[in-house]
C-alpha cells in the first residue's frame, strides 16, 4: 500500500486571527507615524504669515480627529508642500521687463490691458480679489496672480511645481487657480472663438490685400487647416475600462498617435477661429462640414453680396466658399496650370503653417503630451485658452502672418478691447 503524503495545515481560525492582529498593528503604526509627521508640518506652518487662517484651521481640525491613513498622508503631503514655495507674487515682483515677458509672454502694459478687459480691475486700476475653491474651503486671490498662473502655465511645458516656483503659492492653490481661469475663458469666449461672422466688416480689405499681392482669387479671406492636439492614451482609473472606449476613436491613423483634431481658420490679419475638439479619427473634410464654417461664409456672402471663401489643402472639398489645392487622381499627374496654381498658393499658405508653429513655441504647454490626459484634465479648455491668448498676443504685437505677407494694415484695425468684448 503506497504511503500517503501528509501536508501540515495550519489552524484556520488561529491563522485568521493572527493575520487580523498583524493588519491592525500595522495600521496603528502608520496612523501614529502620519500623525507625528502632520503635527510637525503644522508646527512649521504656524510661522508662515501667508498661510490663510481658514486653511490652517482645517488642517488643525484634521489633526485632532484622526481619520483614515490615506487621508492623513494626503494632508501631510499638502502641508509639507506649501512650505516649499514662496509667497504669492505680484506683477511688481518682476521689475525687469525682459524677465516678465519671458515668463508670461506679455509686457506689463499689455498684461494690464488684458486684465482690464477681463473686468478684473476696479475703478482705481487695482486688481480685484476673486473668491474660488471648493465649498467649505473658499479662499481669495488677486486677479493679477490668477492671470500670471494662466500665462506661466501655458507658456512652458512642465509640471505644476515649476509654475509654483515662479508665481508662488502651493500646488493646491495654483491648481485651483488654473482650473478657475480655464473655466472663465471657456464660458465667456468659447462661442466667440468659433464665430467668423464677427470679422465680416474686414472681409473686403482682407480679400483686396491678398489680390494686390498676387493671389489668384479676389474673394479669399483666410486659410483653413486642421491641427492635431496629441493626448495620452485614454485609460480608466487603475487600468479600468472607463475611458478605453475612446482609444479607437481618438487614434489618428495618419499620425499614428492618439489626438484630438481642431479646425482652424487663420484670417489675413493673423487672428484664429477654432472649432472643436473632434476625435482623432475624423477627416478634415468631414470636420469642416460639421463645423458650419461654410454655412457661416454663405450667410456673410449673402449679406455683403460677395462670395467670400477660404483656402485649404487638398483634403478639403471644392465648394463655392472653399478652394482646395489641386491633387492628381491616383495614377495620374497634375497639369502644368495646376502645378503653377499650387506653387502660387503655397506662398500664401506657408505663413499659416508658420503661425501654427509659432503658436506652439509661444505657448508650449500643449506640446507636453504627458499632461494632456483625456478624461482627467481639461484638455479642450487648455487649447481654447491658448488660442485666445495667442489672438490677444497678435493684437498687441506683430503677427507672424502679417509680417511674412508684407504687413496687413487696416483702415479700421481690430483692437484688443473690441476682440475681448464677447458681445461683438
Amino acid at each position: 500500500m503506497p504511503l500517503q503524503r501528509y501536508t501540515a495545515r495550519p489552524n484556520s481560525k488561529r491563522w485568521w486571527y493572527r493575520m487580523k492582529e498583524r493588519k491592525r498593528l500595522r495600521a496603528t503604526m502608520e496612523q501614529h507615524t502620519a500623525t507625528m509627521r502632520l503635527a510637525a508640518a503644522l508646527h512649521l506652518l504656524e510661522e508662515d504669515s501667508f498661510m490663510e487662517d481658514a486653511y490652517l484651521g482645517a488642517m488643525l481640525a484634521a489633526a485632532e480627529g484622526i481619520g483614515e491613513t490615506k487621508r492623513l498622508l494626503w494632508r501631510k503631503s499638502e502641508a509639507m508642500r506649501v512650505t516649499d514655495f514662496p509667497e504669492m507674487r505680484t506683477v511688481f515682483d518682476f521689475p525687469v521687463e525682459r524677465e516678465f515677458r519671458h515668463n508670461f509672454r506679455f509686457d506689463l502694459p499689455g498684461f494690464w490691458r488684458v486684465l482690464r478687459n477681463f473686468g478684473w480691475l476696479d475703478a482705481d486700476e487695482v486688481p480685484i480679489l476673486i473668491t474660488l475653491g471648493p465649498k467649505g474651503s473658499r479662499w481669495s486671490a488677486r486677479a493679477d496672480w490668477l492671470l500670471m498662473v494662466l500665462c506661466r502655465r501655458l507658456s512652458f511645458p512642465g509640471r505644476m511645481e515649476e509654475t509654483c516656483k515662479t508665481v508662488g503659492g502651493s500646488c493646491t492653490y495654483v491648481s485651483q487657480a488654473w482650473n478657475f481661469v480655464l473655466d472663465f475663458i471657456f464660458k465667456k469666449y468659447r462661442f466667440m472663438m468659433s464665430n467668423i461672422k464677427r470679422y465680416a466688416p474686414w472681409f473686403a480689405e482682407m480679400a483686396a490685400w491678398l489680390w494686390e499681392r498676387g493671389c489668384p482669387h479676389d474673394n479669399l479671406v483666410g486659410f483653413a487647416d486642421g491641427t492635431d492636439q496629441f493626448v495620452c492614451r485614454s485609460i480608466g482609473p487603475k487600468g479600468g475600462k472607463r475611458f478605453n472606449i475612446y482609444q479607437r476613436s481618438n487614434y489618428s491613423a495618419k499620425k499614428k498617435r492618439h489626438a484630438l483634431v481642431w479646425q482652424d481658420v487663420l484670417l489675413v490679419n493673423g487672428l484664429n477661429s477654432i472649432w472643436g475638439p473632434y476625435a482623432g479619427r475624423h477627416h478634415d473634410a468631414g470636420i469642416v462640414d460639421h463645423t458650419g464654417l461654410l454655412d457661416d461664409l454663405a450667410d456673410v456672402s449673402k449679406d455683403l453680396g460677395v462670395d467670400y471663401a477660404v483656402f485649404g489643402d487638398a483634403a478639403y472639398p471644392l465648394t463655392r466658399h472653399c478652394f482646395p489645392a489641386c491633387k492628381a487622381p491616383k495614377g495620374c499627374k497634375l497639369a502644368t496650370p495646376q502645378k503653377n496654381y499650387n506653387l502660387i498658393m503655397s506662398r500664401f499658405r506657408t505663413p499659416v503653417e508658420n503661425n501654427f508653429a509659432a503658436e506652439g513655441q509661444q505657448w508650449g504647454f500643449i506640446q507636453h503630451v504627458q499632461n494632456q490626459r483625456l478624461g482627467r484634465s481639461a484638455v479642450g479648455k487648455q487649447y481654447i485658452a491658448r488660442a485666445f491668448l495667442h489672438n490677444c498676443y497678435t493684437l498687441l504685437y506683430d503677427s507672424i502672418t502679417s509680417v511674412q505677407h508684407g504687413g496687413f494694415v487696416s483702415e479700421n484695425p481690430i483692437t484688443l478691447e473690441w476682440f475681448m468684448d464677447a458681445s461683438n
